[in-house]
């Protein structure tokens, strides 16, 4: 039973301990999001699931701290000119 189970995990990249975030999203999350909902639903929440997967593109899933989450909704609940600063920094 654990081999079936980890042989389906590596089928369906369960076992890519190394994804990153953007090719989780792009690659597993979105299709299975687009199949979900409703093409209305679908077509409001994508660009933020692009920009979600923007902001963690080089990040793995492992990697991914509760301190960045913290950071990306404080960046989102900021203004325009604080989002600036966030960005600016992240980028050094």
């Amino acid at each position: 039973m654990t081999r079936v189970k980890r042989e389906y995990h590596k089928a369906h990249t369960y076992a890519n301990y190394n994804m990153t975030v953007k090719q989780f999203i792009l690659d597993c999350y979105i299709p299975y999001y687009k199949s979900y909902v409703e093409e209305s639903t679908y077509a409001v929440r994508i660009k933020n699931l692009e920009k979600i997967a923007e902001r963690f593109y080089n990040k793995t899933l492992r990697g991914l701290t509760i301190e960045d989450i913290q950071n990306y909704r404080i960046w989102l609940l900021s203004s325009k000119d604080e989002k600036r600063f966030w960005l600016l920094s992240s980028l050094r």
